[in-house]
């Protein structure tokens, strides 16, 4: 496996004393895997036992004890979650989380501490799925529709800052950009209350012909 093809991008996190995780796709939509441990290079890219038609979007939380959740696009349109809880425990096996998607996965995390998923349904809106504890295990068919900026579809990826407990963009308000069918980039806003509402759209103008 080590001379498959990469397609897409290549996604991770590191944790620990030097322990790095990255997930790719091959070429023919295989989900790969690369593992190093105590700073060492990486070394061959292995299965991951699964299929992947978007990049794979990785969640790291490090409180109280290191949790990776990875998301991606299954070849049935759902987002599939795994999950490893622990620097060395094995990873979980796959779920599916419903929805229908066409775009690659961004994610949020809320004041709480609980993250939020996001993703382009087969309609051009956005729609979220959301954590409802620290670490819980993610709803199934529980997406919510947020919708696109007004009289407007969205035409690529949604994008949202990188939050971590230690990146210093822990947002109370989780933002969510995205490019719109006017071509223009919009931003909504989640509002600062418990209603999992949010903002209107905002528009920031521009002339975009890619994603974020």
């Amino acid at each position: 496996s080590g001379s498959q093809r990469i397609a897409g991008n290549i996604t991770g996190c590191s944790y620990g004393v030097g322990t790095l995780e990255l997930f790719a796709r091959s070429a023919d939509f295989l989900m790969l895997h690369n593992y190093t441990a105590n700073g060492d290079a990486p070394g061959d890219w292995n299965s991951f036992n699964g299929w992947a038609t978007s990049d794979i979007h990785v969640i790291l939380n490090e409180d109280p004890e290191y949790v990776i959740d990875v998301f991606w696009r299954g070849t049935d349109g759902q987002v599939w979650t795994r999950r490893k809880v622990g620097s060395r425990s094995a990873w979980e096996g796959q779920r599916p989380l419903g929805g229908m998607i066409t775009s690659n996965i961004c994610s949020a995390r809320n004041a709480n501490s609980t993250w939020v998923i996001f993703a382009r349904g087969l309609d051009n809106n956005l729609y979220e799925l959301r954590q409802t504890e620290v670490n819980g295990i993610w709803p199934v068919n529980a997406w919510r529709l947020i919708g696109a900026p007004p009289n407007l579809t969205i035409l690529a990826d949604p994008y949202s800052p990188a939050a971590t407990p230690t990146s210093g963009l822990l947002l109370e308000r989780p933002e969510i950009y995205v490019v719109a069918s006017d071509h223009s980039m919009w931003m909504i806003r989640q509002r600062p209350d418990e209603t999992y509402s949010q903002s209107d759209w905002v528009s920031l103008g521009g002339k975009v012909w890619t994603g974020m």
